[in-house]
């Protein structure tokens, strides 16, 4: 009797005195045991099993409808507004401390930030681009 699933052989013993006739078996014979089982390994072997397929891929995400994407470009835009804003303040800062250099620097990254950003101009108009601190 036998089990392919689990891989277990079960003889009955009608069947494992025919292999044992079969053999020369001594039973102080250490050799003679291990030849007897690598002979009943090699007759009793269960058949493999293939593998199983692999299940198909997942599907690819739900592309983002067109509301979606203007509500995350909406948000982008009104990201970038709050970080142009923000170096816009920085620029007021340096320009107020007399850090010229450092103003020009910081109203260049608002107007990176959002062009459309009209507070930028009006750093422009405050911060003398000439060097002479004197606007």
């Amino acid at each position: 009797m036998q089990r392919h699933r689990s891989r277990l052989v079960l003889l009955d013993a009608a069947d494992f005195h025919q292999v044992i006739r079969n053999a020369s078996y001594q039973a102080s014979s250490i050799h003679s045991r291990r030849r007897l089982g690598s002979f009943l390994q090699l007759s009793y072997r269960t058949p493999t099993v293939p593998p199983l397929p692999l299940p198909p891929p997942p599907p690819p995400p739900p592309s983002p409808t067109s509301q979606q994407v203007l509500k995350l470009n909406n948000q982008q835009a009104k990201e970038n507004r709050l970080l142009s804003n923000l170096w816009l303040m920085s620029a007021a800062t340096f320009r107020r401390l007399g850090k010229i250099e450092q103003a020009k620097g910081a109203i260049q990254e608002a107007e990176a930030k959002d062009e459309s950003n009209p507070s930028v101009w009006v750093q422009v108009y405050h911060v003398p681009f000439d060097g002479s601190g004197v606007h």
